[in-house]
C-alpha cells in the first residue's frame, strides 16, 4: 500500500499516514479524531472501532494528545483543551455526541483544539452503551 501511495504525486509522509488512517478507520461504525492544530502544529489522536467511543476513553485520547505535543505548544492551548475536557464530559451526560466538528479556537490565533466525531457516537457513559447492549439483545431475543 505504501509504495503504490509513495508513487502519487504531492503525497508525503503526513498525507500517507492520513491516506491509512483513513482507509483503516472507514472500515469501523464509530470512528473520529481529537486535533491540536495551528502556529505550525499538526498532532492528532484517532479512534475506530465498533462500540461507541466511552467518555473516559476520549479523555484518554485527550490527555495522550495533550502529552504528544511539545509543552510549549500544550501551554498555548491549556485553556482550549481544558474546554474540550468540559464539553466530552457534558457529552456524557446527555448520551453522547453524533458525527460533527467542534474547535476550540484560541483567541488572536489559530492554536487550535478540535474533536472530529466522523461517524457513528462518541463521548458515551458506560452505562448507555449496556442499555443500548441490552436493548440490542431483546430486539434479537
Amino acid at each position: 500500500m505504501n509504495l503504490q501511495l509513495n508513487s502519487i504525486k504531492g503525497l508525503g509522509t503526513h498525507e500517507n499516514f492520513d491516506v491509512l488512517t483513513h482507509i483503516t478507520m472507514s472500515k469501523k461504525e464509530h470512528r473520529g479524531r481529537i486535533q491540536a492544530q495551528g502556529e505550525g502544529l499538526e498532532a492528532s489522536e484517532s479512534w475506530a472501532q465498533d462500540e461507541p467511543l466511552t467518555a473516559k476513553k476520549g479523555l484518554g485520547l485527550l490527555r495522550r494528545l495533550k502529552k504528544k505535543i511539545s509543552e510549549a505548544d500544550a501551554a498555548k492551548r491549556e485553556k482550549q483543551f481544558h474546554k474540550a475536557e468540559g464539553y466530552i464530559n457534558r457529552a456524557s451526560q446527555v448520551g453522547g455526541l453524533d458525527p460533527h466538528k467542534k474547535t476550540f479556537k484560541k483567541k488572536d490565533s489559530d492554536a487550535r483544539v478540535e474533536i472530529e466525531i466522523l461517524s457513528g457516537k462518541a463521548f458515551v457513559s458506560f452505562l448507555v452503551i449496556l442499555i443500548l447492549l441490552f436493548w440490542i439483545f431483546k430486539l434479537k431475543g
